[in-house]
Parts: structure tokens; C-alpha cells; sequence
């Protein structure tokens, strides 16, 4: 293991970089790296994935779900505190 920058990774296949967090600014696809997995094992010539998922923002995320719930099950639970107390 190699200690790299902060908040950065990268995937290495056969000591070779097969992505690099700290270039294309986000998350590995999952599938695109396990793609390149198989042929290395199938023997067949490995590419370096340079596409990435945006990083997610865990507040801006949390915030989206209560928006989501308050949406959708906003009225009953109104409803449900105000039977409590009446």
C-alpha cells in the first residue's frame, strides 16, 4: 500500500494504474473497473478507465431525502402528530 494525497485514491492492476481518482475528479464506476478485471484474468489487454461518477455531497444528499420524505409522507405525519395531541 501506498500512501497517496488526501481524499484521493487510485486502483492499480499488476502494479499498472488502472484509475486515478485524483485525475478524473470522482468515483470509479464499479463496472468499468470490474470489466477491466475480467480481461486482465480472460489474458486480454487491460485499458485505463479514465470516466468517473461525480462525488457525492452527504449533507446535500441527507437534505434531498427528508425533501423526499417530507414529500411523500409529509400530510400523514402532520396528521399523525396532531391526532397525538388532540
Amino acid at each position: 500500500m501506498e500512501v497517496g494525497r488526501p481524499s484521493s485514491f487510485e486502483v492499480k492492476l499488476n502494479d499498472e494504474l488502472l484509475f486515478s481518482k485524483y485525475e478524473t475528479t470522482g468515483f470509479p464506476i464499479v463496472d468499468e473497473i470490474l470489466e477491466q478485471v475480467e480481461k486482465a484474468v480472460k489474458g486480454e489487454e487491460v485499458a485505463k478507465v479514465t470516466t468517473s461518477a461525480p462525488p457525492v455531497d452527504m449533507g446535500n444528499f441527507f437534505i434531498i431525502l427528508i425533501a423526499i420524505a417530507l414529500y411523500l409522507y409529509g400530510k400523514p405525519l402532520i396528521q399523525l402528530v396532531q391526532s397525538l395531541f388532540s
